[in-house]
């Protein structure tokens, strides 16, 4: 029985209020004489007459408050018994989200093949990564692959590669669409090599780091523009030309020296264009190739253009050629184009280290480019099958370059030898005439250099 519960009977004809046995009298209000009521329940004799028991309101709770708590207590049980059912009765979940229309909970994602895997490009290799404030040793923009394995959750990727912006951003496996890192794909970029190869997780993402040349800070660009510059553009070191050699106008027709002249190379170089973004496609000069591993070097890289062209003149400085082009005049040669790609390699210390590179990881020479462009088109147009070709160029552009062919005929007597020189690709040996009939003979002078060059390759 509850101690707070109370009973209450009412008399049908009078109204009035008669006291039951079981009745708990009513608590005692504040300020009434309790000991009067006590002493009007004894006896005569003193003693206490009355069944009923007055409860002391000092030693018992508000029934109100009382009641509450066990009403919260039973509700809690409930609430937690309904709780256990949903959550180990499946059929049970299903329905009270359909009954209440909830929205239906969406699954954890489930990670693709790799997809724990992130490569990190475009990157300068001297820069630094940590993932979670730690530093990882495949995390390393100086080797061939640079890659991360992400354990479940939420990471933060830092990357510090000064000159560049620093870059702090969020990645999480699975997938996130608040993932805050710059992704890309390989595949949308044409000519992207990405150092993971073709072979990659298909999963797998690719983080974009930044090394850009529209991202430095304008002072690096322009130092590192002054860089390059001074590469590409050495001081000229004219070479004469003794009667019977070789040059060309400035209509890039063929021309035979009557005299005695005076030939220098004259190098331009393209200027980036600030509104052309460098990773854009319509970027001409200072245009970015990260994520390229050029010769084996773990440098960041930048394509360059130039133009060269030739300036003939007499002894006595009367201009012949104000301004050559770099090949002839010939619809062989049709389609090339006006500028010279350089590939530079760079590299910061502090300041800007650069140094340019050929397509095969030596070197760059400007003649030698140009040189091997036009062999490579008079041997597919003679149908000439070869085992190999290598160059030597001079320590100017002035000296020109040689063009070693080996062919794969082997009844050949030996290697052909063009030579290349202002404008101008010259059949240098015996072998070389017979096998290029429509390139002129190389002079007696234009002869001795070509064996200057050969023997410059052998010397320490």
């Amino acid at each position: 029985m509850d101690d707070d519960f109370e009973l209450e009977v009412t008399d049908l004809d009078t109204g009035e209020t008669i006291r039951h046995p079981l009745a708990h009298n009513a608590p005692a209000e504040p300020g009434r004489d309790e000991d009067n009521e006590d002493n009007d329940n004894d006896d005569d004799n003193g003693n206490d007459d009355s069944d009923e028991v007055t409860p002391d309101p000092s030693k018992q709770g508000r029934p109100g408050r009382r009641n509450r708590l066990r009403a919260i207590m039973v509700a809690g049980v409930v609430l937690l018994a309904v709780a256990l059912v949903i959550a180990t009765n499946p059929a049970a979940n299903s329905a009270l989200y359909t009954v209440f229309h909830f929205p239906t909970p969406i699954p954890s994602p489930t990670p693709l093949p790799g997809g724990d895997i992130v490569y990190l490009e475009r990157a300068a290799p001297w820069g630094s990564v940590t993932i979670d404030g730690k530093r990882s040793a495949s995390a390393n923009p100086g080797t061939t692959i640079s890659w991360i394995r992400l354990a479940r959750g939420r990471h933060t990727i830092a990357v510090s590669q000064p000159p560049f912006p620093a870059l702090r951003c969020t990645i999480s496996m699975p997938a996130r669409l608040s993932d805050t890192c710059p992704l890309f794909s390989p595949t949308d970029n044409l000519g992207e090599q990405v150092g993971a190869g073709p072979d990659f997780p298909g999963g797998a993402r690719f983080i974009d780091l930044g090394a850009r040349f529209s991202l430095l800070p304008r002072d690096a660009q322009d130092a590192l523009v002054a860089a390059v510059k001074a590469e590409l553009t050495q001081p000229s070191a004219p070479v004469t030309l003794s009667p019977g050699d070789h040059y060309l106008r400035d209509d890039g027709t063929l021309a035979v020296a009557d005299t005695t002249l005076q030939a220098s190379f004259i190098p331009t170089l393209l200027l980036p264009t600030p509104e052309v973004a460098s990773d854009s496609s319509s970027c001409i000069s200072f245009c970015d190739i990260s994520g390229a591993d050029l010769g084996g070097n773990a440098t960041w890289n930048i394509t360059v253009s130039m133009i060269g062209s030739w300036h003939i003149a007499t002894s006595d400085g009367q201009v012949v050629t104000e301004s050559a082009p770099m090949y002839m005049s010939d619809p062989l040669y049709e389609g090339f184009s006006g500028s010279l790609q350089v590939t530079m390699n760079l590299l910061w210390t502090g300041r800007w280290q650069v140094s340019a590179q050929n397509g095969y990881g030596g070197e760059w020479s400007p003649t030698c480019q140009t040189a091997t462009t036009m062999a490579s088109v008079d041997l597919e147009h003679a149908q000439i099958t070869i085992l190999g070709m290598n160059t030597q160029d001079g320590r100017t552009a002035e000296q020109g370059c040689v063009v070693e062919i080996t062919p794969s005929d082997p009844n050949a007597s030996g290697p052909i030898y063009l030579l290349y020189r202002f404008g101008v690709l010259l059949a240098a040996n015996d072998l070389a005439h017979r096998t290029f009939p429509s390139l002129p003979q190389a002079s007696p002078a234009e002869h001795t250099a070509t064996q200057r060059l050969l023997a410059q390759s052998y010397s320490p």
